[in-house]
């Protein structure tokens, strides 16, 4: 099966899922997903066909994926020596025991 033909049969298959689970009677939604920048464009569509508003939903990243980016993130920026490694380090210490906004700022822009 083509790759992005698989993407839609699994979203597809995730929606119906949702629905037979009754999704739209939950108080709230937690969606944990990948960062894959073509997921999360996707979710207000699937939402609006679910029925449920914005409100009811909660999104997050995954901590593996968060920290890979960082990883990414400390390589472009800091390059691929001892410093990337010890900023990613701390940044993913920061990100798993600590708040996102400790995080965003500890992020050397």
């Amino acid at each position: 099966m083509e790759p992005s033909l698989m993407w839609q049969a699994s979203w597809l298959y995730l929606e119906m899922y949702l629905v037979k689970l009754g999704v739209v009677h939950a108080s709230f939604v937690l969606l944990v997903v990948e960062g894959a920048p073509w997921i999360w464009p996707r979710i207000p569509a699937l939402l609006k066909r679910l029925g449920l508003c914005t409100e009811q939903v909660i999104e997050l990243v995954d901590f593996y994926h968060a920290a890979e980016n960082l990883r990414e993130f400390s390589q472009l920026v800091i390059g691929k020596h001892k410093q990337a490694k010890a900023w990613f380090e701390k940044a993913r210490s920061t990100l798993r025991y600590k708040s996102t906004s400790t995080t965003s700022s500890a992020i050397p822009c």
